[in-house]
């Protein structure tokens, strides 16, 4: 668990650099609940307190911290993380008992409690200015301002993509300036730090493998067959979804959650194809363009490994 939290470091020296303020907040006040309500809940349990010291609630915390637009409210941190340790994970029975993987649970609570906070992300700056500032964000889109203001916040790249009226990829590309080299600007960089961070994970065999690859695997196909080579109607090409939003956190740090996998190879391969299948279709038909929080694959986990292992329907 620690060699996880430790792992996830490049990703999140990453969200630093580009909004250090903001990001130090969340994962910070992120941490302290965790951790709080980690040992409340074992308090009312009675549980060992020394299974509260296995890392697992801090990896929560990472997950959920980075998740959030930068400079969150204290109170929608504190409701995720109490979704998350309170209701995913000790009303299961603590860890190793909980069906879902409890960051996203947490996660998912507040994105459909708090939507209208899930649009103040930051988005790069104009004139030769830092990609993102280092500020706690507000609402400052409509200023017509080029520089007179620390940062400017809106949607991410996926939703803008999703709902693009009608505009062709160069199109959208050429008038929008979330778009990066390969993928969201900024968050390209992101994905690529908790890429290396979960290559570290498959080295030291601590994630299992065939998941990230059946998950970034299926997604990048699925991308592939519905891009139509930029049209009005495409999907967005496989470096598109690979390095946008959440997608690698999702590969190697959430799918990989060994409690809420598959125990078997067959099982994990056909539990990362579901992830990647459920990522593409949430992200280009649903109303939540990341498509990340609803990890409804985790709900098939106990069916593989009885129906693979056992050989029981």
């Amino acid at each position: 668990m620690w060699f996880t939290c430790a792992a996830m470091t490049p990703g999140l020296l990453v969200l630093l650099a580009l909004a250090p303020t903001g990001y130090l907040h969340n994962l910070g006040w992120s941490v302290l609940f965790a951790l709080s309500f980690e040992l409340a809940a074992h308090r009312v349990r009675r549980a060992p307190l020394a299974t509260a010291s296995d890392g697992s609630v801090v990896i929560t915390a990472f997950l959920i911290g980075c998740a959030l637009p930068p400079g969150t409210s204290i109170y929608i941190i504190a409701v995720a993380l109490a979704g998350a340790v309170i209701l995913a994970k000790h009303l299961y029975g603590g860890l190793g008992q909980n069906l879902f993987n409890p960051a996203m649970v947490g996660y998912a609570i507040v994105l459909v409690s708090f939507p209208s906070a899930f649009t103040h992300y930051p988005i790069p700056q104009a004139h030769g200015e830092p990609v993102f500032a280092d500020t706690l964000f507000t609402d400052t889109t409509a200023s017509t301002e080029p520089a007179a203001i620390d940062a400017r916040s809106g949607a991410t790249m996926l939703t803008e993509f999703r709902f693009r009226d009608g505009l062709t990829v160069a199109e959208f590309n050429a008038a929008n300036r979330t778009v990066g080299t390969f993928g969201a600007a900024g968050w390209e960089w992101v994905n690529v730090g908790f890429l290396i961070g979960g290559l570290a994970l498959l080295v030291t065999r601590i994630a299992a493998w065939r998941i990230p690859v059946a998950v970034l695997g299926s997604l990048g196909l699925l991308a592939l067959a519905c891009y139509d080579g930029g049209g009005s109607t495409s999907l967005g090409s496989p470096l598109f979804h690979w390095f946008s939003g959440s997608t690698m956190v999702a590969a190697f740090f959430v799918a990989t959650d060994p409690i809420t996998h598959p125990s078997n190879a067959t099982g994990q391969w056909l539990y990362g194809l579901l992830v990647g299948v459920l990522i593409f279709c949430l992200r280009s038909f649903a109303s939540y363009p990341d498509g990340i929080a609803f990890l409804l694959a985790n709900t098939t986990t106990a069916y593989l490994n009885r129906r693979l292992v056992t050989g029981h329907g």
